[in-house]
């Protein structure tokens, strides 16, 4: 536990201290050298008198807390953390938290550390970390390090999930009637398969990750399609804490789906391409996202002559994420255009993103809801077709055993067409349930 000292105490430089600032800095600093030789009872001696004279020093109190833990006062320590979370903030108040729920499972008191740590759920920065001791905390032990989801080399899980769709056809299938498109609803099954890697690569970490999955879509007959992914991504970003980072990344990815007709599954299309990220934060309370996705998707003529869909596109998206009190807010605002070679489904489109995460600590769940708009013009099609679509989900997940995540989704979308063929609604109800490996 000792090395929650350093992740804990942060010394600022101000441009001016005040008496209160330089005794907190005395106090934590001669017990950061008790801390290194192992003197914890003098180290909570000299914590003690700090904090009788400046009790709202949050710092002093999660190095208390750690003090006491380490003697195997259980009891004090949880007040010394309770204390923390309290009067501390930015990144001493998320160690704080997770150092609280540390002692509550130590206590057995498991309840309330699932709840200390659905807390962490809703701040960036923390999520990581607090996930990863919602799956591995067994009750009366010590949770895994702070830091211990970095130090996770690779991870394998395995996702299951099962829904029903309400319109699973393909609406550019312009020989069916609008009517037959809407009425078109099956239910299905979706499994897949996802591994990461982390390696060093200077002071930087690579991170490949794989994921491999497959929809069937079930009672359908030659008009439906099942669909078959594949996605093989690198990225490179530092993993600094500062309280001001910066975060790049830059992968590739593949996508393909296949045709089910008459029981024959055969290629449909084909999406791959690279993609850019950059993240700028400030304090964990806030992010600022940049993202310049460049794709090239290929369609297949042998099916209803679907290879005029084929082209490059390019992506660019701006979004912002912020923690305001108990929920995370994410918005994005994001421009779009493709180069078909058919001149018909070139178009360009522009689409605004909400999504709000809310932790129920009740629940030892996230609840999580959003909408989007996009307006799609394309400005080639001898139609003159635009579309105005709009949706809206509402999901919720939480752990339910050792190593297994569950998610119920519901996902509504409507889009608007001048082409009658393009006019549809579409509802999906699904549950997932994901189990990690390593």
């Amino acid at each position: 536990m000792v090395f929650f000292l350093f992740l804990s105490t942060v010394f600022a430089e101000p441009v001016a201290k005040t008496r209160i600032d330089v005794n907190r800095e005395v106090a934590q600093t001669y017990a950061s050298v008790y801390f290194e030789v192992g003197d914890f009872a003098r180290a909570e001696r000299i914590l003690t008198e700090q904090l009788q004279a400046d009790p709202k020093d949050g710092e002093s109190w999660n190095l208390l807390g750690l003090a006491q833990l380490e003697r195997g006062s259980l009891t004090q320590a949880l007040f010394s953390f309770s204390q923390a979370v309290t009067y501390s903030k930015d990144e001493t108040r998320r160690t704080a938290l997770y150092n609280l729920a540390d002692v509550q499972n130590r206590g057995r008191k498991e309840e309330d550390a699932r709840q200390t740590l659905t807390r962490l759920l809703r701040i960036p920065g923390a999520e990581p970390a607090a996930r990863y001791a919602l799956k591995e905390m067994k009750i009366g032990k010590a949770l895994p390090s702070y830091a211990d989801d970095r130090r996770k080399r690779q991870s394998l899980s395995m996702t299951l999930g099962s829904g029903y769709d309400s319109n699973v056809l393909l609406f550019s299938e312009s020989t069916l009637k609008p009517s037959d498109i809407t009425q078109a609803g099956s239910a299905y099954v979706s499994p897949s398969l996802q591994y990461a890697r982390i390696d060093s690569l200077g002071k930087k970490e690579l991170e490949t990750r794989a994921l491999a999955s497959y929809t069937n879509y079930l009672d359908q007959d030659s008009s439906s399609f099942n669909s078959l992914y594949g996605r093989l991504e690198a990225q490179v970003g530092s993993v600094g804490e500062d309280r001001l980072g910066y975060h790049d990344a830059l992968g590739g990815s593949f996508d393909a789906t296949a045709l089910n007709t008459n029981g024959s599954l055969g290629l449909f299309n084909a999406v791959g391409g690279l993609r850019y990220r950059a993240i700028l934060r400030s304090e964990r309370t806030w992010e600022w996202w940049f993202e310049a996705p460049l794709r090239f998707q290929y369609f297949r003529g042998e099916v209803a002559g679907e290879d005029v869909r084929s082209g490059p596109g390019a992506q660019l998206s701006l979004g912002q994420r912020r923690v305001l009190g108990p929920v995370v807010l994410f918005v994005k605002v994001i421009g779009d255009t493709v180069l078909t070679t058919g001149e018909n489904f070139r178009a360009w489109s522009v689409g605004v993103p909400v999504t709000v995460a809310l932790p129920m600590a009740s629940l030892s769940s996230v609840v999580q809801t959003g909408v989007d708009y996009l307006y799609t013009d394309y400005y080639k099609n001898s139609s003159d077709r635009s579309d105005t679509s709009y949706g809206g989900f509402l999901g919720i997940s939480r752990p339910l055993w050792a190593g297994i995540q569950g998610m119920l989704e519901y996902r509504y979308r409507r889009n608007a067409s001048t082409l009658d063929i393009a006019t549809y609604r579409k509802h999906q109800i699904g549950l997932y349930l994901t189990y990690d490996f390593l």
